[in-house]
């Protein structure tokens, strides 16, 4: 990943060659000899903010189903998509960060609205004023 900082785009062969002496080390020419390396780019920008938009809108499916509607702030998916750039993980990481910031927010509200038999429309995800994860529910 520190080839393609700030940025850059080095070329699948220039990646190649610099992953191959690694890959030498772990394992045997005959094993490489049979496999075909295949470097890639890290995902951010633009495509990692559409991933997590992806992630949002089936979880609002998912509520849409209970009949619920999902609605989120953009400054989430910035606040989501600034974390999976901080870490090696990428886009790895939109899942785990949804299942431990956004789930169980929503999932404690909807288990205390059945409880006391409250009724729930609305889901908004947003962030509060220090920049954690909270949901309003309506």
């Amino acid at each position: 990943s520190a080839l393609c900082e700030d940025g850059a785009r080095p070329t699948a062969e220039v990646l190649e060659e610099t992953i191959r002496p690694v890959l030498s080390k772990h394992f045997k020419p005959a094993l490489l000899a049979r496999m075909r390396v295949v470097p890639y780019y890290p995902v951010s920008g633009p495509v990692l903010r559409e991933l997590i938009e992806i992630k949002l809108g089936r979880l609002g499916e998912r509520l849409n189903r209970r009949q619920l509607e999902f609605t989120y702030c953009q400054d989430l998916v910035d606040h989501l998509a600034q974390r999976c750039t901080q870490s090696d993980s990428g886009a790895r990481l939109i899942d785990h960060l949804l299942d431990l910031h956004v789930l169980p927010l929503v999932a404690d509200r909807l288990l205390d609205a059945m409880a006391t038999g409250e009724s729930l429309k609305r889901v908004h995800a947003t962030l509060d004023t220090s920049g954690s994860v909270t949901c309003e529910f309506a």
